[in-house]
């Protein structure tokens, strides 16, 4: 009897221990175990502002408690899972890091927080996730990405105030910037840009730049007549770089072609800055297969196929000395479509067709990798300026990235608990039939 009523209690001591983490998962204080938060470097970050132990567990009532601009700046994060716990944050400085992509849950964040300002330059960003179009945001600075183009979500920000977009490889300034209501400040230096929309006649910006670009301003060019129609409190346009021109190709050879160009050359911009042209870059197909010395004025393709339409992209590629844009190259295409042909004393020579930037969609390729370092331009080379501010957040319960977290822990946990409930019945089963038999050896 008595080693019944010991085995009768061990169980439902153990049923109370593994009762009592699923009721509270359960229940409406789930604070323990959601915070699921794989990158290192940000783990370490988050457990030093709130004095804790690495090895202790965070929970999502305490990251609520961080309040204010949250710099995360220079860590070499890669990851920014469970950063959307942080519901107290009115700005998230994330610059120079290693991130890929921004989580849904952190941009719902953003939306559901009121979060104001949003820094994500020098990373290796190529989209935004849609629903950032429905945000407070009043400053967002995505420069020093891999952007080919201004994300729509953008555009949707009715409370945008400032857009810093350099050192991309945007090609084109979409209209819809023009018709945003609060835009006042945008940066659009050392991208690939041929011209100026012209939506933008007329309006009134505190601060435009788009220097370091390919966009013809010669007098009477549309693009000068668009910047002439702006009122610009500090206006910068002047500093332009050229684009690869005169490009043409020969057919000295059955399936082959030669292409040549007009040189190219550094251009100075002053005492101080000077577009240094560093390579010519060559692309068949949108694939690279050849960076050449900039003194070089042609290059010769052999073994193509007669008949067959291949288009090839030059460009000067040039690296901003005196500026952050000395790290990378800042390049726009000329393109050619030719299709290599059978060379015959009596047949005439074709005349390709150049590619213009209105027939031609930007192609994405494989680039070297344009990471620019952590340093200290000559030239505007100011980190974002953010006004710090205390914000009480209520922690609210999310859905998104927490796959180790809430309905996956309870999961575990119940499974776990049915496996050992099996295993103490039937070692309580094996106990009762020891004491059983050991009662009829008295009998």
């Amino acid at each position: 009897m008595k080693a019944k009523r010991l085995s009768l209690a061990i169980v439902v001591i153990l049923l109370l221990t593994l009762i009592a983490p699923v009721a509270q998962a359960e229940g409406p204080q789930l604070i323990n175990w959601d915070c699921y938060i794989p990158d290192e470097a940000l783990n370490h970050k988050l457990h030093d502002w709130l004095g804790k132990d690495y090895a202790a567990p965070l929970d999502s009532g305490e990251l609520g408690t961080l309040t204010g601009t949250i710099f995360l700046n220079g860590l070499g994060i890669k990851d920014l899972t469970g950063l959307g716990y942080l519901t107290g944050a009115t700005g998230f400085v994330l610059a120079n890091n290693e991130i890929e992509e921004l989580p849904e849950f952190l941009c719902e964040t953003i939306v559901e927080e009121g979060v104001v300002v949003l820094s994500i330059s020098g990373n290796k960003l190529s989209s935004l996730p849609s629903i950032l179009g429905d945000s407070s945001l009043t400053d967002i600075y995505i420069d020093f990405n891999r952007f080919y183009s201004i994300p729509s979500c953008v555009t949707e920000i009715d409370t945008l105030l400032s857009l810093r977009a350099a050192g991309n490889r945007i090609s084109s300034i979409p209209s819809e910037l023009a018709n945003m209501p609060q835009l006042r400040r945008v940066d659009f230096r050392a991208n690939r840009l041929t011209s100026i929309p012209n939506s933008f006649s007329g309006k009134s910006f505190v601060e435009f730049n788009c220097n370091y670009n390919f966009i013809d301003f010669s007098p009477g060019s549309n693009s000068k007549d668009v910047i002439d129609s702006m009122s610009v409190s500090t206006l910068s346009y002047e500093r332009q770089l050229k684009k690869l021109d005169g490009l043409s190709v020969e057919y000295p050879e059955t399936g082959t072609l030669k292409f040549s160009w007009e040189p190219g050359s550094d251009i100075e911009f002053g005492s101080i800055f000077t577009g240094k042209l560093e390579q010519i870059y060559i692309l068949q197909d949108g694939a690279k297969i050849a960076a050449i010395s900039p003194n070089l004025t042609e290059y010769t393709v052999s073994s193509l196929e007669v008949g067959t339409e291949y288009e090839f992209s030059f460009s000067f590629d040039y690296k901003i000395l005196g500026t952050n844009y000395r790290y990378q190259f800042t390049r726009s295409y000329t393109r050619i479509k030719v299709t290599p042909i059978t060379v015959s004393t009596a047949q005439p020579t074709p005349r390709p067709a150049l590619v213009s930037e209105e027939e031609s969609e930007e192609v994405v390729i494989s680039e070297p990798p344009t990471e620019p370092e952590a340093d200290t331009a000559v030239e505007d080379a100011d980190t974002p300026d953010v006004v710090e501010g205390e914000e009480e957040g209520e922690s609210s319960e999310k859905t998104e990235d927490k796959a180790f977290g809430g309905m996956s822990t309870t999961l575990i946990i119940v499974l776990g608990a049915v496996l050992l409930l099996f295993v103490i019945g039937f070692a309580v089963l094996l106990t009762l039939l020891i004491v059983k038999r050991k009662a009829k050896d008295k009998v």
